[in-house]
């Protein structure tokens, strides 16, 4: 009887408005001396299922954390924001601040030095109370970006601890979690994240997409979030070993057109634009339409005046350190509708 008790009270319904208003006149009676906020009390309380006792401890926890934590130190949070590991971005007026954590960044840091993991959750801290005091009448929450520019692997000891600060200390300021742009390692940053984030998980692949999102322009974001150049509608980050190639080939019926657009995150890459054309279901030959050696940004179309494949084809090949580091990459591509083709 006592077990079935106790799963009846973990399967409570949620309060209705009145109720919780009531709850949270409830805490603020019980933190009279600190400074918390109604947003801060509701999302405790919310962590909590509305539960006002476990509440109330989850809560002194936290005071507790930020007395021995907060503030941090300027000269201790400058590094941390600077190297582009974490940042808050602010654009004002009534749009919800950003806060990023670029992987790439982090995946730099060594985590087995003493300390260091600390000093980066106490900068995530700093970040997050930053976005708050921005936060303008009206808005309570964040977008939270997952920034994979250029990562080819997780730092898996920092986001298990990045997702016990936030629940233990930042419960429901998530609006949106926002993994930009797709990463080759989706499924695993997906199942390291609780249940109740992977709710307000989304996927943006292109900067524009992600700058109609969350209300800033290109020029708010990092550069590195820039992606390609141009507007096109589908956007990959692709990861070319040491001396390696990458290839990525788009079918075509004759007269469409593909647009395409890439841009390397670090240093540079040796590129070609091939063709083949496609006959009674046999490929032919691939001719090469374009080769550019040592670049790092390009753009541009072909139209199929007969069926056949456009092939985008990159090769790690540039200057010494391919042959020991490999190359993070941003394709975009858009197929364009069948035009004319005036046969010659």
């Amino acid at each position: 009887m006592a077990s079935l008790f106790a799963c009846f009270k973990r399967q409570r319904s949620e309060p209705d408005a009145v109720g919780k208003a009531a709850l949270v006149d409830q805490m603020r009676g019980r933190f009279v001396d600190s400074v918390v906020d109604d947003v801060t009390l509701r999302g405790f309380l919310a962590a909590r299922s509305w539960n006002a006792s476990e509440a109330t401890t989850m809560l002194q926890e936290h005071l507790k954390w930020r007395a021995e934590n907060l503030p941090l130190p300027a000269e201790e949070a400058q590094p941390i924001l600077e190297s582009g590991a974490l940042a808050c971005l602010v654009s004002g007026g009534n749009q919800r601040p950003l806060l990023v954590v670029g992987l790439e960044q982090l995946s730099r840091v060594d985590w087995n030095v003493a300390g260091v993991m600390r000093r980066h959750l106490r900068a995530v801290a700093h970040c997050a109370d930053m976005a708050v005091a921005s936060m303008s009448d009206g808005v309570e929450t964040w977008n939270f970006i997952i920034d994979c520019t250029g990562a080819r692997s997780l730092p898996i000891s920092f986001i298990q601890e990045l997702t016990i600060l936030m629940q233990a200390h930042y419960p429901e300021r998530d609006n949106e979690i926002i993994v930009y742009p797709l990463p080759s390692f989706i499924q695993p940053l997906i199942a390291m994240l609780p249940e109740r984030a992977r709710g307000k998980l989304s996927f943006i692949s292109t900067c524009d997409a992600l700058c109609d999102k969350v209300g800033f322009s290109r020029a708010q974001l990092p550069e590195r979030m820039w992606g390609p150049a141009g507007n096109l509608t589908a956007a990959y980050l692709f990861h070319i070993s040491s001396r390696g190639a990458l290839e990525q080939w788009y079918t075509l019926a004759a007269g469409e057109k593909l647009k395409w657009a890439f841009k390397v995150v670090e240093n540079m890459v040796d590129f070609e634009l091939r063709y083949r054309i496609s006959k009674d279901g046999a490929q032919g030959k691939a001719s090469i339409i374009k080769k550019v050696r040592k670049t790092y940004e390009e753009e541009g179309g072909y139209t199929a005046k007969y069926p056949g494949a456009v092939g985008l084809i990159f090769y790690n090949t540039c200057g010494t350190s391919s042959y020991w580091r490999g190359r993070s990459i941003f394709v975009s591509h858009e197929m364009v509708a069948k035009v004319a083709v005036v046969e010659e």
